[in-house]
């Protein structure tokens, strides 16, 4: 990995490094491990991370992932990386020992947070901080009020961290203020169990675009000031939870900005055309994507306001229940995924023939008809 390393070349010219066109100066090292499919191996450096990267003052991207350092520790001069914006140690064998916490990845999915994580508070530059599989988040809200006041903050992914209700449900208003710079919030892959922290969430910043709730136990209804507090949310994840009946608020037809909306293997029973009406509102002009697979959904039609969207392009209701005739317009407006559990009957549409870049086609058990010529 370090073959090109040596002092008869500029050091810009060395693998896994990048510099900047105005200075000089080293702005990205690139170091993680890369799997070798020919020997199905890894390569990994070992040893410390070496104080002299204090020196590199103008870096902004750091990738040391999939490398072992099992006698050292995460070292607290990362800190004085003020230009720094992407930290990545994920995957890295490190030692028990952490400074004050510890971005990316997990060490057997054991590690813990101590102390109050002043070196994220440093970090000024951050904006992507991902803390995935870190356990005892739920012990502190020190290192949270770390994180809002980042001035960068642009995402923050706290996944699969065993957080639950009470982590968001403790917090004071002025512990969970984050600046209006965060876009997306992900959450997914914890245990959150009540609505009731959707509420919280919406307040957090006005103009959240991302956020993703995959993977809990949600359960009950949502409030319906949810839907109308996202003025700016495009993408909604939470799939693989337990929404049953009213899984879907109609506030959520008030979310003028949604384009994807994934609620896939919950527990929705209701009839398909409720759970479409819910989206009626402002939202049927900017939805693209919606996903109801695995759900226990049923119902005898499809609603006709789908009829007229030009932008709705996915629409996945695979493992449903619906016995509807097939929609003899759905073809040339979007992507209908079902499969044989649904109950769909009737002819093959002949407006086939208008998809463009169709690739493959299946038209198994209930439907009947010529497949048009042109498709």
């Amino acid at each position: 990995m370090l073959s090109s390393w040596t002092t008869t070349n500029d050091c810009c010219q060395w693998k896994g490094i990048c510099c900047s066109n105005l200075t000089g100066n080293i702005i990205s090292l690139d170091l993680h491990n890369e799997y070798d499919y020919e020997t199905s191996s890894r390569s990994s450096i070992s040893g410390e991370m070496h104080e002299s990267l204090i020196e590199l003052q103008e870096l902004k991207y750091l990738n040391l992932s999939w490398n072992s350092f099992p006698d050292s520790h995460i070292p607290e001069f990362l800190a004085s990386l003020n230009n720094l914006r992407f930290l990545d140690l994920s995957w890295c064998e490190f030692g028990r020992k952490i400074p004050k916490v510890f971005l990316g990845g997990s060490y057997d999915g054991v590690l813990e947070i101590n102390g109050g994580g002043k070196l994220l508070s440093n970090l000024i530059s951050l904006t992507h901080p991902y803390l995935w599989s870190i356990r005892g988040l739920n012990s502190s809200h020190t290192w949270l009020q770390e994180i809002v006041n980042l001035p960068k903050l642009r995402e923050l992914s706290l996944f699969d961290c065993s957080l639950f209700d009470h982590f968001i449900l403790s917090l004071r208003p002025y512990q969970f203020d984050f600046s209006t710079s965060l876009l997306a919030f992900h959450l997914s892959w914890n245990t959150f169990t009540s609505p009731v922290i959707f509420p919280r969430v919406s307040n957090i910043t006005s103009n959240l675009v991302e956020l993703h709730f995959a993977g809990n136990n949600l359960e009950g209804s949502i409030s319906n000031h949810f839907g109308m507090a996202m003025n700016s949310l495009k993408d909604l994840d939470l799939s693989f939870n337990s929404f049953k009946e009213g899984g879907i608020p109609k506030s959520f037809g008030n979310a003028c900005a949604l384009g994807t909306l994934d609620m896939k293997k919950n527990n929705l029973s209701d009839e398909f055309s409720m759970i479409i009406d819910h989206l009626s509102g402002c939202a049927r002009y900017s939805l693209q994507e919606l996903n109801l697979s695995g759900n226990q959904i049923n119902g005898p039609t499809f609603p006709k306001w789908l009829q007229t969207q030009n932008n709705f392009v996915d629409l996945d209701i695979s493992n449903a229940e619906i016995s509807d005739m097939v929609p003899r317009w759905f073809s040339a407006k979007l992507a209908l995924r079902i499969n044989s559990r649904n109950q769909l009957v009737g002819s093959i549409p002949p407006s086939l023939d208008q998809i463009d870049g169709l690739a493959m086609l299946d038209l198994s058990h209930h439907l009947s008809g010529v497949i048009p010529s042109g498709t």
